[in-house]
């Protein structure tokens, strides 16, 4: 007992030291030797400590619980491995690739669907005769007979021009490089893929509109006459029937549309009940222009859906070839439809992409 009451002192004593050592701590000391300003500085003092000691808490807090990075390195790695390392350490997965530079071709499968009519009878040289073959020598041209020929020749024409274009641009995509030193996610990939493609399309299409856009303003520039003399006709008046020339006359109609007009004079076709145009039926979806590729190019296939509007047609032109109506899920997309001052090849080939 004699020892430990020493010892007890010593600790009281020690700890009296420090509360008074604490007490009396000032890190802000100046000149000033009242009581007051020493009693404010050693407050600040005891608030500086308090904020320093929170900070270094809060840093040991942090530095505890932040994520440490380990380097693994893992060999041929799989495609499913790459995946799941990708959904949880898409921030810090670094992989990368033997072959830097790829071509699209290799990777990407693309299956162009085109639209049903470009396999269908109604493009089919045998029909085209068929239907060439009526007499409309003297029906309206405004009567869809007149041009119905000369309709599906065009339309196969449109269908070979679109296979080529996008022959021509799924060439061009497959050739495309895909460069990276690192592997890509799924989702990247794809984006870029679509994203190419989707340029090597609208490049493609774009330069067939061009094209055709100069093809159409060439032909009205120069006055050409089409041979189904829908814009142009020729004729010898009754009174001078000795002349060798023939006059050239401009077709005209009642509401004083002119096809001299560059703008042609577009409206619905029909079909006239006999060789005079008192009773008529509109075809439906079809329209009629000076130049039958504007008339076609303002027409849609409507009619050609609807069994009854096929059969209108067909029993007004005299066939031993009855073809049945097109067939789709989903007639509203395959209808193409253009603005007045547009030749958008893509409406009237509508495309999927797989």
């Amino acid at each position: 007992m004699k020892q430990t009451i020493p010892m007890e002192t010593s600790r009281l004593n020690c700890r009296i030291k420090f509360l008074q050592y604490v007490e009396n701590l000032n890190l802000f000391e100046s000149e000033l030797d009242d009581a007051e300003a020493i009693r404010r500085q050693r407050f600040a003092t005891r608030i500086y400590l308090c904020m320093l000691s929170l900070l270094m808490i809060s840093l040991i807090i942090y530095a505890a619980i932040l994520p440490r990075t380990i380097i693994v390195k893992i060999y041929r790695l799989s495609e499913y491995q790459s995946i799941e390392l990708d959904s949880h350490h898409s921030d810090t997965l670094k992989c990368p690739c033997t072959h830097v530079a790829q071509q699209y071709g290799e990777i990407v499968h693309a299956n162009v669907i085109f639209h049903e009519v470009c396999q269908s009878q109604f493009i089919s040289q045998q029909y085209i005769n068929i239907i060439y073959g009526a007499n409309v020598s003297f029906i309206s041209p405004i009567d869809i007979r007149t041009t119905l020929s000369a309709f599906w020749q065009l339309v196969r024409s449109f269908c070979d021009l679109a296979k080529n274009t996008l022959i021509d641009a799924y060439t061009n995509f497959n050739a495309t490089i895909l460069l990276s030193t690192t592997v890509q996610s799924k989702f990247l990939i794809e984006t870029k893929v679509e994203t190419s493609l989707n340029f090597s399309l609208s490049s493609a299409l774009n330069n067939l509109k061009r094209n055709l856009l100069i093809t159409h303003e060439t032909i009205l520039g120069n006055g050409f006459m089409s041979g189904l003399a829908t814009n142009y006709y020729m004729y010898l008046p009754v009174t001078l029937q000795y002349l060798s020339t023939p006059i050239i006359g401009v077709n005209s109609f009642a509401d004083g549309c002119s096809c001299s007009n560059s703008n042609g004079c577009r409206r619905p076709a029909v079909i006239f009940e006999t060789n005079g145009t008192s009773n008529w039926t509109n075809v439906m979806g079809m329209m009629f222009d000076c130049l039958p590729s504007d008339a076609v190019l303002a027409s849609s296939l409507e009619c050609f859906y609807d069994k009854s509007c096929l059969s209108l047609v067909q029993n007004h032109i005299p066939m031993n070839m009855r073809l049945q109506p097109l067939k789709t899920t989903c007639k509203g997309k395959y209808v193409w439809r253009i603005a007045d001052d547009e030749l958008p090849l893509h409406h009237l080939i509508p495309i999927q992409i797989n």
